[in-house]
């Protein structure tokens, strides 16, 4: 995810980092063996090695080795949509291949073709199902889908109507934000910025408890949620537990930038009216003048 900026504390979104180009992962044979090479090996020239391994199965056709090295020449050539046809003609004979399913998942990934790189990392992880890389590439590839699939404009969307509807004092305002943050829960459990709204929904239906809960699961999820430790300190102020609001209110000092002045001096009159028992509402109010009048 993207830092969030100091002066408003929005938690914005990033997309995860594509893996490398294909590789096969099987034993790779000597390098001056065309019929063998994994596509893979930098000094290759790939044009000059697809040509020799297309002849090869002309020669063998259905060779699985042969037929393996040129999905994964293509791969490396950026021919994608050839490397996926060359993978399924080698799964079609050799079903059981988890590393050309892996493979096969990333070329389709390459094209943001999200749903089939799911059903091929799906299918890598059951043939081998105590393998931790498959698990892995299967648990991302899922993010992965849900992603391209939503995307980050729609969960960016989704995010500002649900605060703009906690906003709201018409009755009808709790409800729908109630049902854009379960919605938020549902596909995107894995971002803070989810469980700071939904703990923010959670105040406005007094369940203070479950308000802390989502508060310190957002925090959970990303220890610099600033957003997500101010509400927590706030929380924690109202209910008298200073020492909890000053170490929330501390670590959201020691995040913040050294050059942000202006929240820097915020959060510090903060800790000074905690220390001075005076009310959370009084503070910030107070807080605020000065800030906007410094």
């Amino acid at each position: 995810m993207k830092a969030c900026t100091s002066r408003t504390w929005l938690v914005g979104i990033g997309l995860l980092a594509l893996l490398a180009v294909p590789a096969c992962y099987g034993d790779p044979r000597p390098k001056d063996d065309p019929a063998t090479t994994n596509g893979t090996e930098s000094d290759l020239d790939l044009v000059a090695t697809t040509r020799d391994l297309k002849a090869q199965l002309e020669a063998s056709p259905g060779d699985p080795e042969v037929t393996e090295a040129l999905a994964n020449v293509y791969a490396r050539r950026g021919l994608f949509s050839e490397a996926i046809n060359t993978f399924k003609d080698l799964l079609a004979d050799d079903p059981n291949n988890a590393v050309a399913w892996h493979n096969l998942s990333l070329c389709y990934e390459r094209q943001e073709l999200f749903r089939e790189a799911l059903a091929a990392a799906d299918t890598a992880a059951e043939i081998v199902p105590g393998n931790e890389f498959f698990q892995q590439e299967l648990l991302r590839m899922k993010a992965k889908q849900r992603n391209g699939e939503s995307g980050e404009r729609a969960f960016t969307a989704k995010l500002s109507k649900a605060y703009e509807a906690l906003k709201r004092t018409d009755p009808d305002g709790p409800t729908y934000a109630a049902a854009l943050i379960d919605d938020l829960m549902r596909n995107w459990p894995e971002q803070s910025e989810t469980w700071n709204v939904a703990g923010i929904m959670a105040l406005r239906l007094e369940e203070v408890t479950l308000a802390k809960e989502r508060f310190d699961r957002a925090i959970a999820r990303d220890p610099k949620a600033l957003q997500a430790r101010y509400n927590r300190a706030l929380l924690a102020w109202r209910e008298q537990d200073n020492a909890t609001a000053k170490s929330q209110f501390e670590a959201i000092l020691n995040l913040l930038p050294e050059e942000d002045d202006r929240a820097r001096a915020y959060v510090g009159r903060l800790v000074e009216d905690l220390a001075a028992d005076k009310s959370p509402e009084d503070s910030r109010i107070e807080a605020t003048v000065r800030q906007f009048d410094s």
